[in-house]
């Protein structure tokens, strides 16, 4: 029988791309997962952003996001046995609209 344990330390996402209205993310498994990643949270200013696959290391946000406003991200890993947060990415100020 196989089981798991909470993931080890996370790295902070990386911001790789952000206009007016959408802010891009990546970021790398924990080095020690302790188990199978099931669900990876990202979180935009400390509030859920989404709730992705495990298998999934990048993503685009869109919900909520306005122009030429300061967000931070942080994102989660999970295992069946609890879950791990990175520290914060740097901030990013999204571009101004038109």
């Amino acid at each position: 029988m196989f089981s798991s344990a909470v993931p080890g330390l996370i790295d902070p996402p990386i911001i790789t791309a952000y206009t007016a209205r959408t802010v891009d993310l990546s970021w790398t498994q924990p080095s020690v997962t302790n188990g199978i990643i099931t669900t990876y949270n990202s979180y935009q200013n400390a509030s859920l952003a989404a709730s992705l696959p495990g298998n999934t290391t990048e993503t685009r946000l869109s919900a909520g996001i306005r122009p030429y406003t300061v967000y931070v991200y942080r994102v989660e890993a999970c295992t069946t046995a609890g879950c791990v947060m990175s520290a914060e990415a740097e901030s990013v100020l999204t571009s101004h609209a038109g």
